[in-house]
């Protein structure tokens, strides 16, 4: 399993380079001039408002183009109208505002350079608020799940039959392992507090992200969820019966085509089916993900250390008799 240990090397690194950074935007924007990077200040406030007030609205357009789910169609749309606005405003300073050296006033040239710098130093500010925010985000989630497939992996890599993992996936966990750390070492900084505030995915996401991944990474649990009352009740909607049912869903499972997954027709329309949709306003999930995690306590082990059947027997703290989580790769599937 990944090291996850906090590092204060790592969060000494981390700020000193933020704080490069915004020195040096403050330095570009003294030779930008104060037109430009206020545009930039404006382009980058934009794109995160237009992105994430807009999300509905660009994963409508991006929806004729790409024939994905509309959750997943909002994700991209946030992402896209983020890129659309903070490109299109930053060109736009840049064609209307002329460099700091090319004001022919020197008192004038003076003004837009210090203007230039100030307005650099907000960029700069607020960018690296804006990277935290995402190595937050990025951290939470990475942490849920190598904390819950983290054990099977290192299991597989123990094991005589080991399953092969690709290089590309060995890369990406140890990337997602790094961010982890960073987010764990940058924990009780001044102002960790106003970038919680401000973090846009709330509290209970987390929580239930966290849940849902150690659920899905234990059979036992998740044997338990799929019992539950309501989640029979979503799973024997026909829609899903037919969804879990189709061979080629299933073929594209077993490859982890995650494109073929997402733009398969059947997919789609569970995606938009409207009986679903109301089932789903009413799941608990995150009850259903405590009783399953919590789960009625095991039984008893008789005294001879052997089953009442007659097989033997392990004890209750024994990991090596509970059922080990499946091995996820992921892999590039070509032409997604």
């Amino acid at each position: 399993m990944p090291d996850l240990t906090a590092s204060s090397g790592l969060r000494i690194g981390f700020l000193a380079l933020c704080a490069l950074f915004i020195l040096l935007s403050a330095l570009d924007g003294r030779r930008e001039g104060l037109g430009r990077k206020s545009f930039g200040v404006i382009a980058l406030i934009g794109g995160v408002l237009a992105g994430y007030f807009g999300a509905d609205f660009w994963g409508a357009l991006a929806g004729k183009f790409l024939p994905y789910p509309p959750p997943a169609l909002k994700v991209v749309g946030g992402f896209g109208g983020f890129l659309i606005f903070s490109l299109g405003f930053s060109l736009i300073g840049m064609l209307v505002f002329r460099p700091t050296r090319k004001v022919k006033d020197p008192e004038l040239k003076r003004m837009v350079g210090i203007g230039g710098a100030i307005a650099g130093l907000v960029l700069g500010a607020l960018s690296v608020l804006l990277l935290l925010i995402m190595v937050r985000i990025a951290g939470h989630f990475g942490e849920s799940f190598i904390r819950g497939y983290g054990p099977a992996l290192e299991q597989n890599s123990q094991s005589e039959e080991a399953v092969d993992i690709p290089p590309q996936t060995e890369l990406a966990l140890d990337s997602l392992a790094w961010i982890v750390r960073l987010n764990r070492s940058l924990e009780g900084l001044p102002g960790e507090g106003a970038i919680a505030a401000i973090d846009p995915v709330p509290d209970k996401t987390y929580r239930v992200m966290d849940k849902t991944v150690r659920v899905l990474s234990d059979p036992v649990a998740l044997e338990r969820m799929a019992n539950q009352p309501q989640t029979r009740q979503l799973l024997d909607e026909p829609v899903v019966q037919q969804m879990l049912q189709d061979e080629e869903i299933a073929a594209l499972a077993r490859e982890q085509d995650i494109h073929g997954l997402m733009s398969h027709p059947r997919v789609m329309a569970l995606a938009q089916d409207p009986e679903l949709a109301a089932l789903l306003e009413t799941y608990q999930l995150e009850a259903a993900l405590d009783a399953a995690l919590d789960g009625p306590p095991s039984p008893p082990v008789p005294a001879s250390g052997a089953s009442p059947s007659g097989t033997p027997s392990t004890a209750p703290g024994d990991q090596s008799a509970r059922p080990q989580p499946p091995l996820i790769i992921i892999e590039p599937v070509e032409g997604s």
